[in-house]
This record gives structure tokens, sequence and C-alpha cells, in this order.
């Protein structure tokens, strides 16, 4: 089934992209096993990175469905 995953902030430009299409079955832990593979530099996020399935947050594992958005939302600095 395809993917379609999104990066954002930091996480789009360790990436250098925004968008990526995945073919992969299965869960949230699933496919970022797959997308880190790819992009090991996303990696130095570690546990501190939340994803969302479509508009929600969720978990790794979620279960993904065939036409489902995963964005990769790194934490948010500022002060």
């Amino acid at each position: 089934m395809k993917i379609q995953v999104k990066f954002f902030g930091p996480a789009a430009e360790k990436a250098g992209c925004t968008d990526l299409l995945v073919e992969s079955e299965g869960t949230i832990g699933t496919v970022v096993e797959k997308v880190l593979q790819e992009f090991p530099e996303l990696k130095t996020f570690g546990s501190v990175m939340k994803y969302a399935r479509n508009a929600d947050y969720a978990t790794l594992d979620t279960q993904l469905e065939e036409g489902d958005t995963l964005s990769f939302l790194p934490p948010v600095g500022g002060g």
C-alpha cells in the first residue's frame, strides 16, 4: 500500500525534502524504520520525534491504511 510521508521543520531539512511516497504495509513503526533506512540523519531526533496519521497524533503501533498521510513532527524550539 502507498503511504504519503510528510516532513516538517528540521526533519524536512535533514531529509532534504518535504514529501515522500512509501510503499509499505503495517504500522507507523514499520514505515518509520523504512524511512530511517533511507534518511539516517533523522535518527538524531531519537524518541522526541512525534508522528501523526492524517491529522491526528499517533503512536508507532498505529495501523496505517492505503492512502494515509504520515507526518514526521520534530520538536519545536524557540524562546
